[in-house]
């Protein structure tokens, strides 16, 4: 999925951010080391702030652990 549609999907609270971000990370870990580092734990962590800002309905950048971890 791309990311224009995910993030229409995620501001219409179709889905959650969290569940993009753990895609990506389930895909890293069976993957051949693709990345040097992986902060499974920030990106989720931002994942769900990007969550709680749009529940708030502040603006939020778009995918936030994925993009920029």
């Amino acid at each position: 999925m791309d990311t224009a549609i995910l993030t229409r999907r995620i501001a219409a609270k179709e889905l959650s951010p969290v569940e993009p971000v753990d895609a990506v990370l389930d895909r890293l870990d069976a993957t051949l080391h693709l990345f040097t580092t992986v902060m499974p734990d920030q990106a989720r962590e931002e994942a769900k702030q990007v969550e709680a800002d749009i529940a708030a309905a502040r603006k939020a950048r778009p995918l936030v652990g994925v993009l920029t971890g």
